[in-house]
């Protein structure tokens, strides 16, 4: 008996830890808005379709998500495909994939697979992994997301647009309020600009945890943007905003992120004990 209550625990112990850490997970997905709990079932494949900053710390704060050991992925071949197939696609016009689920289902695992996806296909992809406690920061989404390409494309603005964003993410001397309008039309105007070279994908991490001037100028300028090549991929709580970001309803993906079925939690005990 007491053998046996020692092999339950382990078992236990052993799910808990794989469901929490994120690593191994299964859900199901649909295009849209509406909300709904995880669920433990797949869908079928038929619904799968001051002073100046420099950029560098924005670069390394945002890598610190997408650069981390790569972890085996159970349960999960369907999601990752739909994925695959969603960075491949390469459609024109703004569109998204949001996945959708508490935390600790392992959504951040699968944004990782999705930025490598997309950036095997070419595409250049910005990152921003927002916190709780930046909520109250203006502009610090902004700056994680946008700083490294601001570097890259900036030369391409108008000097008031690009004047607008340097102030908007400090990296002028400038003591006056960014303009809102006056930064969500450079964003616009960036953002066209650098689909003009290629593909790009807004990769944010916690859509839920935008501060809401970050959130705004995005909003602004995804809805404005025809067609040019700009994909949003992101992760969000289902208790949150609906993570749209000013694109069409169906022109979203949305995959709902559950917690692991018991076939794979079986596969995993099997897999570490040998």
């Amino acid at each position: 008996m007491k053998k046996f209550l020692a092999f339950a625990c382990s078992i236990a112990t052993l799910a808990f830890a794989a469901v929490a850490s994120g690593q191994f997970t299964s859900g199901a997905y649909r295009r849209g808005t509406g909300r709904t709990k995880p669920s433990l079932r797949l869908r079928t494949s038929r619904q799968i379709r001051g002073t100046p900053i420099s950029s560098g710390a924005a670069s390394l704060h945002s890598e610190a998500r997408v650069e981390t050991a790569r972890l085996n992925v159970v349960g999960r071949d369907a999601e990752l495909a739909a994925v695959a197939e969603f960075a491949a696609l390469g459609a024109p016009g703004a569109r998204g994939l949001l996945l959708v689920g508490d935390a600790g289902f392992g959504k951040t695992t699968l944004w990782r697979e999705g930025v490598g996806a997309f950036r095997r296909e070419g595409a250049r992809v910005c990152l921003a992994g927002p916190a709780e406690s930046e909520r109250d920061l203006p502009f610090a989404a902004l700056h994680d997301l946008l700083a490294k390409l601001l570097d890259e494309v900036g030369g391409e603005l108008s000097e008031p647009h690009r004047g607008a964003l340097d102030a908007a993410l400090l990296r002028s001397t400038s003591e006056s309020a960014a303009d809102r309008l006056a930064v969500s039309l450079a964003v616009l105007d960036l953002l066209r600009a650098a689909s003009r070279h290629g593909a790009l994908v807004l990769a944010i991490d916690d859509v839920q945890w935008l501060d809401r001037p970050s959130a705004a100028a995005l909003e602004f300028s995804l809805r404005r943007l025809e067609s040019a090549s700009v994909s949003l991929l992101g992760t969000l709580r289902p208790d949150g905003a609906s993570g749209l970001l000013g694109l069409a309803a169906d022109s979203v993906l949305r995959v709902d992120v559950g917690p692991l079925p018991a076939a794979d939690l079986g596969r995993i005990v099997e897999a570490r004990s040998g």
